[in-house]
């Protein structure tokens, strides 16, 4: 690493990627670092953290993004919750960066700004619909998500794309946050014409150039579902690899090494990786049960233990593709109690700068190392096997 000076002749540290090219973070980015792996954590409920969930957070992680719901029942709307705990978060580390989350194919009822966005409201004129909404022809109605109780953003629209962005930055100045989390990057795609799907990432371009404009200037745009979209990364700050079927991965593990590689591509671009994957829980009594058992805060040490047991693979998965201001982040929800609160011991062991580039074991196998100062990585993603040595202390953890 070595370090540059701003205008303002603050130090700024730069970074190589693994292909040499030069890393340099922009004004709003989180402090990072190659001392241990830094996780980025995302989490939500309907009532407020307690004060030392908010502690313990932000003794884990200086980037972090607030849920779709969270607060909604203790202050009224998610926009308020953001607000509230980016207050507290702020009061113990001022330099933490904190995202509000925002969806850009479902209006979730959770905030003000999209209470109305519902056929049961019955609140939305006509030019609403007409200007926000996506049209379904075959039925004559307005599409709806979520078994009919909600409708659906289209992008295609230039009325759309403006009050969204202007939503977001609205939303990011009342919160104090200092960016945002667009999720669902897919303007219902394969709802359109085959000749319009085309426009659909054209549109989201259009609606990124929008929104960084209305958050103003040193915020943060995580973009999920962009990773792999060229456009998509030059157009904001930071992706998100979500990893919400890990069954397509199972049946194809090239899709790991493209992960890995676009990592590089958006590192080289000066942009953030956050690299996401939910815990494994086959062969556990949670592996088929249901959402509200997985979120439960009974069952959080018990599920947080299994995740402890088994963050080895994932972790080895994200170590031999990471890059400067790569973040990883393992969970089985995306509630309070799925992994926010989870101190993974691997996340303090000293790790220090890659030594270079993944290698591959061999052609035929898909077997992968990687040496770091302080740690080596080796993985089968056949096997779904991981192993990380670290030099200077002994792991145990089970190897899924």
């Amino acid at each position: 690493m070595t370090t540059l000076a701003r205008n303002d002749a603050t130090p700024v540290p730069t970074y190589t990627t693994s292909d040499g090219t030069a890393f340099v973070p922009e004004n709003a980015y989180p402090e990072w670092n190659w001392d241990t792996v830094q996780e980025y954590k995302m989490f939500g409920d309907n009532h407020l953290l307690t004060d030392d969930d908010v502690k313990r957070i932000a003794a884990l992680s200086n980037f972090i993004c607030i849920e779709k719901q969270h607060g909604k029942s203790d202050l009224g709307a998610a926009e308020l919750g953001a607000k509230h705990e980016t207050t507290r978060f702020k009061a113990i580390n001022p330099d933490i960066k904190v995202l509000f989350y925002f969806n850009g194919a479902i209006p979730y009822a959770f905030t003000t700004y999209t209470k109305n966005f519902s056929p049961k409201q019955n609140k939305m004129t006509d030019q609403e619909k007409e200007d926000l909404l996506i049209f379904d022809a075959e039925k004559n109605e307005y599409y709806t998500s979520r078994n009919g109780s909600i409708y659906a953003y289209d992008i295609l629209k230039p009325a759309l794309r403006t009050w969204w962005s202007d939503t977001v930055g609205k939303a990011v100045r009342k919160t104090g946050t200092d960016g945002v989390f667009w999720d669902q990057m897919h303007g219902w795609a394969w709802l359109r014409p085959r000749k319009a799907r085309q426009e659909v990432g054209k549109a989201h371009v259009k609606m990124q150039k929008l929104t960084r404009t209305a958050m103003g200037k040193d915020t943060i745009l995580l973009c999920n579902n962009a990773a792999h979209n060229q456009e998509f990364i030059e157009n904001c700050d930071a992706v998100m690899y979500e990893h919400y079927a890990p069954q397509h991965y199972r049946d194809n593990f090239q899709k790991y090494v493209d992960d890995w590689d676009q990592m590089l591509a958006v590192a080289n671009a000066g942009k953030i990786n956050v690299y996401r994957w939910g815990v494994n829980l086959r062969g556990t009594k949670y592996e088929a049960a249901d959402r509200r058992a997985k979120i439960a805060e009974k069952n959080h040490a018990e599920l947080a233990e299994i995740a402890k047991n088994r963050v080895t693979f994932p972790l080895a998965c994200f170590l031999v593709g990471a890059q400067p201001y790569s973040y990883f982040m393992l969970s089985w929800g995306w509630g309070v109690n799925t992994g926010a609160l989870v101190d993974f011991p691997e996340m303090k062991k000293p790790l220090g700068p890659p030594l270079g580039s993944y290698e591959r074991q061999s052609e035929g196998k898909w077997v992968f190392t990687r040496r770091f100062k302080h740690a080596d990585v080796w993985v089968d993603l056949e096997k779904e096997e991981g192993r990380i040595t670290w030099k200077q202390s002994d792991s145990k953890a089970d190897p899924r």
